[in-house]
């Protein structure tokens, strides 16, 4: 059996990205810059940017059984991830969104499908496990396999959870996940009670609500992360060309091991 360095779990959708100069106003009327059609979603975009990389990435997810189904899973194929183990749902509808860009800042507005596709079952994924894995990659849509992922891992095989916000089975995430990885945003929600505090204070207390190690993006400001009781900040970097092992030895360097 050939081994997965990645397999990553998720959303897997068609993106219809639009460039524009600024952000419309309401009920306004705005020219096009630049129209695209991309597969995206969390899952499928981690894959794809692993595989690039030099990654051996592996995608298990849903997708409907058309023509949106079938361009994600060549666009799967084209960087190229392993999608031995994506699912075709009959008559399933595979899920849309529609991103604006302005052309200035890059900022960008997502407005999404929600998934109605039915939920990956954790038998399968029991099955798909029987492969060599070393890291388990888990999106924000997926977080309902919380409970049984770290059984099903095994040992030596890290789990990293993409958070996004809250969902009903986050407290179990939260223990699972050997790298927890909330955006800014995230800190800032009513279930976690840390309003009041400092941005350094809810780093330290999020860090004590978790299992694993916590590393928080913030976008343009880059990212955060706690080291032997010290908070540390990555600034977002140009990339102009890594090697294909190198995506790796950057893992390694921003989570090291115990």
């Amino acid at each position: 059996m050939e081994k997965i360095d990645v397999l990553v779990i998720g959303r897997s959708c068609v993106d219809f990205i639009a460039v524009v100069e600024q952000f419309p106003r309401e009920d306004t009327k705005i020219p096009l810059l630049y129209r695209m059609m991309e597969g995206g979603g969390q899952g499928g975009t981690a894959s794809c940017c692993i595989a690039r990389l030099g990654g051996k990435a592996a995608y298990y997810g849903h997708l409907g059984d058309d023509d949106n189904g079938r361009f994600c899973f060549k666009r799967l194929n084209d960087f190229p991830v392993d999608t031995r183990f994506v699912e075709f749902i009959q008559h399933g509808q595979t899920p849309v969104a529609y991103i604006l860009i302005t052309h200035g800042s890059g900022n960008r507005t997502i407005i999404y499908e929600r998934n109605t596709l039915p939920k990956l079952k954790s038998d399968r994924l029991a099955q798909i496990l029987i492969n060599p894995v070393k890291v388990i990659l888990l999106d924000p849509e997926v977080t309902y396999l919380a409970k049984d992922i770290k059984k099903l891992a095994g040992e030596g095989v890290r789990i990293i959870y993409d958070c996004e916000r809250w969902h009903d089975n986050m407290p179990d995430m939260m223990v699972a996940a050997d790298y927890f990885i909330p955006n800014f945003e995230f800190l800032q929600i009513s279930e976690l009670k840390l309003a009041d505090l400092s941005f350094d204070q809810k780093m330290f207390r999020l860090a004590k609500m978790i299992n694993g190690y916590l590393l928080v993006t913030h976008g343009a400001h880059g990212a955060y992360y706690l080291y032997n009781e010290q908070l540390l900040h990555i600034p977002v970097r140009e990339i102009i060309f890594m090697r294909p092992s190198a995506w790796q030895s950057a893992l390694g360097t921003i989570f090291p091991r115990q």
